[in-house]
């Protein structure tokens, strides 16, 4: 299980970071930063990118403090990969409307209310991970 769990934040990490790195601003020698479109929907895209990068952190703190169990972050990351599989798919013809991105941000406020209610539920994990240098 362990496995899998690591398998899944890896692969989660993984596609955050190609599709942040497609992302860019336009800094001319004056220092003024360039608007279009192109950057507005960059700007909206690290939003959602960004909601993702934190409760992917939020899940690995839970298990890492034992407010998690193993069977709770796996089936947190499961609605995680669901998120980001509809993210890529909306991101597919290269715009994401705004209708598509109302629904990305629905379905990222359930998930950050499954986090909280999983690691604030009375189950606790036996072992707590113990952090590096701790």
């Amino acid at each position: 299980m362990k496995t899998s769990l690591c398998a899944a934040i890896i692969l989660g990490a993984s596609i955050l970071a190609i599709s942040h790195s497609n992302l860019s601003a336009e800094v001319p020698s004056s220092g003024t930063v360039i608007m279009s479109a192109q950057d507005s929907t960059a700007k909206k895209a690290r939003t959602i990118n960004g909601r993702q990068r934190n409760q992917q952190k939020r899940i690995k703190e839970g298990v890492q403090s034992g407010e998690l169990t193993n069977k709770e972050a796996t089936q947190l990351e499961k609605g995680e990969g669901k998120i980001r599989a509809e993210e890529i798919k909306d991101r597919a013809d290269g715009k994401v409307t705004p209708k598509e991105r109302v629904d990305l941000q629905k379905d990222l406020n359930k998930e950050s209310k499954a986090i909280h209610h999983q690691k604030h539920d009375p189950q606790e994990r036996k072992h707590p991970v113990k952090s590096p240098g701790a």
